[in-house]
């Protein structure tokens, strides 16, 4: 999957010309006050987008940015019933679809509510009900806004379902707060995740399933924090991928192996079980860790290591030949930053400068360290 994203976006670059969408995104919302430049708030369904433009010539190209939605949660401004997406067509495009859920940030238009970006218009869930439980995107923002608009969800279930009447999550309480396993499945009834909770509190292990069945992630908690998680690469997914990892290796990395060479060279890798793709340690402080991530062969593309009571970080790229390609160090202490360049015939650059980055690194008030993740009750 991971070749396969890199090569269809080696082909869109190669054959179209875009401006990017470039954003300064607002703070993040932990109070009314933080809404108060909208004039919309609501979480709500796309019912309708508006047709293709089948004349204009350009691949899905609609005739306007307006859309209908149905609205399940309103917590400022107006019932609407249509809202407008000024940006359609263009790179800042939400790319919505009929019948995802999105939480939407709105401001008055000249001639109705638009929904722009560089806002926290976001995505909340797919039209196959699918949401996002291993990054939590949308519901951070969903569970801030039911506490500060008082929408406070008191109905705890201990099974949700899918409109497709699959079970979505499995869950016991105790007293109001997470208690035991919790399983969550993806759309089709797959296991997506199983994670453990004693008194409202992560404990044990928390692990992530592909749509494959593969273990893609897991992490174990110790006291609040993590101590430490591993993401392995989905191998279905790469060996379905194989036969285009293989070309584009042939073609850019000329090596004068025959493509079949390649080929079978790449699926000993996926079947010998090179699945690791990155595993962070934490210490005991929750703080300071070491982080290893691998490349789909099972080589070091890179190593850091941060140590928060000295205030001081390194860190490693890696050449495929396992050579350094960069060597960065950054010392809170001393207020200097250095890095190291390497060619691949050794030969160095160094660079020394003021660490104006350390504070971001070492100040509490702008890291979270291992501590555990938020825990959602939608």
């Amino acid at each position: 999957m991971v070749y396969r994203l890199l090569f269809l976006s080696f082909l869109l670059l190669s054959s179209i010309r875009t401006l990017g969408c470039s954003c300064s995104f607002p703070p993040e919302i932990t109070t009314r006050e933080s809404v108060k430049n909208y004039d919309f708030v609501a979480l709500a369904e796309i019912k309708e987008l508006s047709p293709i433009d089948t004349l204009s010539g350009r691949w899905l190209h609609r005739k306007n940015g307006d859309f209908k939605i149905s609205i399940i949660q309103l917590f400022k401004g107006d019932t609407l019933s249509v809202l407008n997406e000024p940006s359609v067509n263009s790179s800042c495009d939400f790319g919505m679809r009929k019948g995802q859920q999105w939480l939407f940030f709105g401001n008055k238009g000249k001639q109705m509510m638009e929904i722009n970006p560089c806002t926290h218009t976001t995505l909340y869930r797919e039209v196959n009900g699918e949401r996002d439980w291993y990054g939590f995107r949308g519901m951070g923002r969903l569970t801030v806004l039911q506490r500060i608009f008082g929408h406070v969800n008191n109905d705890l279930k201990e099974k949700i379902y899918y409109a497709n009447g699959k079970v979505e999550i499995q869950q016991t309480f105790k007293k109001g707060k997470l208690n035991g396993t919790r399983n969550i499945y993806y759309p089709n009834g797959q296991l997506f995740s199983n994670e453990k909770f004693k008194n409202g509190k992560r404990i044990g292990h928390r692990k992530i399933y592909a749509s494959s069945g593969q273990l893609i992630f897991e992490e174990k908690y110790w006291s609040d924090y993590v101590k430490w998680n591993k993401r392995y690469y989905d191998t279905a997914s790469i060996s379905e991928d194989i036969p285009l990892m293989a070309k584009l290796e042939s073609d850019l990395n000329p090596s004068g192996k025959k493509l079949k060479e390649v080929m079978d060279s790449l699926y000993k890798d996926a079947q010998a079980g090179w699945l690791l793709n990155h595993v962070i340690q934490y210490a005991d402080d929750g703080l300071s860790y070491t982080s290893v991530s691998y490349d789909q062969r099972g080589h070091i593309k890179a190593k850091a290591y941060v140590n928060f009571k000295k205030q001081k970080s390194e860190s490693y790229n890696y050449y495929k030949n396992g050579k350094v390609q960069t060597y960065n160090m950054r010392d809170m202490a001393k207020n200097v930053e250095i890095e190291h360049d390497y060619k691949e015939d050794g030969s160095r650059s160094d660079f020394l400068n003021k660490c104006e980055s350390c504070k971001f690194y070492f100040d509490k008030k702008y890291i979270t360290g291992g501590l555990a993740e938020p825990i959602y009750i939608q």
